[in-house]
């Protein structure tokens, strides 16, 4: 390990970047004989707070490490999608290896449609200077539910952006990933498990006392009560730290807050900030706004003293939430236990391989969330999805549809149907009728009456002891790193061209959890 150039399209406030950020910090702690690291991105916007705080690093250290943030626009993201000229390309290539050859390459989410001119200049790159080590790391997949963004490259010209060479490896954030890769075709000496690292010491050093919860609390409540009449002055806080975004399946949260026969508020931290987010965030800011749910929405956003930071509010809270229909990591589900937090989640399949790692009695991941639904509006709801599997039916193969729309009958039996499911008006549409309706909120309470229990019982008990995570560790971290660096060629990888990988992945995501109704908003 010597001299390593990371590749993302910005560094502005998000999971990837702090995964950027923790993954740099690792090295600097823990590699022994780490050189020079550069972070090269396509946007100069907050690349000053980054560098600064790893200059800082680095000093604490005591090591002579050269570091550097270069800024290339070229692999920001691309606004102009068109089919791609093949000069462009080698010409890219060219220039990213005549400036950063000299070290490993470590990218992130090359392959997501935010800049095909980048991806082709990445699969380029390994194909035609073999001896430059790549480390393609994955934490989402454009084939997941992510068509717009398939598209664009499919438009540009570029299929199957999985490349088998000698000089790829790949790192996946989670087991399910991985595993899903090794199945669609990629040699499983080519693919490796990279935790997110979490570190805890930013939020360990803030002591809080009861005294200066109730303080905080009363501020922070005090700041927000005019914009918000939902607020319950007197109730505990169910945090959902994430950007508000349509695979958060904000309203879910919202109406588990607005259920509750409890005085609870839901804090959401941000808003959503793309062009494809922005209409579902200004409505999800909509509904806290009209009182629908109960709480503050948009709290990161604030730079009063009065609003606790993002560490405090994880102090703060009395239990963590999370609806999200789709992760890759997720944060927030370590955190709750290394705080010692509880925390009330939707099951989703990432977790399968760490569920051992969450105490069974402080953390509940429910299956559904149900929700009434008339015979008419069940079919009609079929039908949307079956509208649905027919566009997406140019990316699936023959096999992949038919497996879906067998699936797809099913969504909704016994006139009940999972909240998740329905599309975003219908669920903004369920929020109103229960604000109206003391029956509609009872029976909806009744039908997930597991769930809200627990979410009582420990707002009721409060937290519990820590656990730690050493296993996502930034020691661990390094250390994989350092094992994927140290990954020899292996002379008996098949590496012939396998067209088949992406169209593997389509069909392994075409599930009805990928496809929900809340991507067409």
């Amino acid at each position: 390990m010597s001299r390593i150039t990371i590749f993302h399209y910005h560094l502005l406030p998000g999971g990837v970047t702090n995964v950027i950020l923790l993954g740099v910090k690792s090295l600097i702690l823990n590699a022994s004989n780490l050189e020079s690291i550069r972070i090269v991105c396509g946007k100069a916007e907050n690349t000053n707070i980054i560098e600064k705080k790893l200059l800082e690093e680095i000093k604490k250290s005591g090591k002579n490490i050269f570091f550097e943030i270069r800024v290339e626009p070229t692999i920001d993201y691309l606004t102009n999608n068109s089919r791609l000229n093949p000069e462009k390309i080698e010409a890219l290539a060219l220039k990213l290896h005549e400036s950063y050859g000299d070290s490993f390459w470590w990218i992130h989410n090359y392959h997501l449609g935010k800049n095909p001119l980048f991806t082709a200049a990445v699969i380029h790159t390994a194909k035609q200077f073999p001896e430059q080590r790549i480390l393609l790391h994955i934490h989402d997949f454009p084939e997941c539910a992510r068509y717009d963004n398939l598209d664009k490259l499919f438009l540009a010209g570029i299929k199957n952006p999985y490349p088998v060479t000698k000089n790829i490896d790949y790192a996946l954030i989670n087991s399910r990933d991985k595993k899903i890769l090794e199945e669609a075709g990629i040699p499983s000496e080519k693919l490796f498990l990279l935790n997110n690292p979490v570190e805890d010491d930013s939020i360990d050093s803030i002591v809080m006392s009861d005294e200066k919860k109730i303080e905080l609390k009363t501020a922070f409540f005090k700041s927000y009560h005019n914009d918000f009449p939902g607020l319950k002055p007197d109730g505990k806080i169910l945090f959902y730290p994430v950007r508000t975004i349509r695979r958060k399946n904000v309203f879910e949260a919202g109406l588990i807050a607005a259920l509750s026969n409890e005085p609870i508020n839901l804090v959401l931290s941000l808003p959503g900030i793309s062009d494809s987010e922005k209409k579902y965030s200004e409505l999800c800011e909509k509904t806290f706004k009209e009182g629908l749910i109960p709480g503050i929405w948009g709290s990161g956003m604030s730079k009063s003293q009065d609003v606790p930071s993002y560490p405090q509010m994880l102090k703060l809270c009395d239990m963590i939430i999370s609806s999200s229909v789709q992760e890759g990591f997720g944060y927030l589900f370590i955190n709750s236990v290394t705080l010692g937090t509880p925390v009330v989640a939707r099951n989703l399949d990432i977790l399968d391989g760490i569920k051992d790692f969450f105490p069974e009695q402080h953390c509940f991941f429910y299956n559904n969330f149900f929700v009434p639904i008339s015979g008419s509006k069940a079919e009609t709801l079929k039908e949307a999805y079956k509208i649905k599997i027919k566009k997406l039916g140019k990316y699936l193969s023959e096999k992949a549809v038919e497996s879906i729309s067998k699936k797809i009958e099913l969504l909704s039996t016994d006139k009940i149907a999972d909240f998740s499911f329905l599309s975003v008006e219908e669920q903004v549409d369920i929020l109103k009728k229960v604000s109206d309706s003391p029956d509609l909120k009872m029976v909806i309470h009744n039908l997930n009456e597991e769930t809200m229990n627990f979410i009582y019982k420990k707002l009721n008990e409060g937290k519990y002891n820590p656990i730690s995570a050493e296993h996502f560790s930034l020691k661990k971290h390094a250390e994989t790193i350092a094992h994927i660096l140290n990954n020899k060629y292996s002379e008996n990888i098949d590496i012939q061209n396998k067209q088949d990988i992406q169209q593997n992945l389509l069909d392994r995501f075409a599930e009805p959890e990928y496809m929900r109704l809340l991507y067409e908003f």
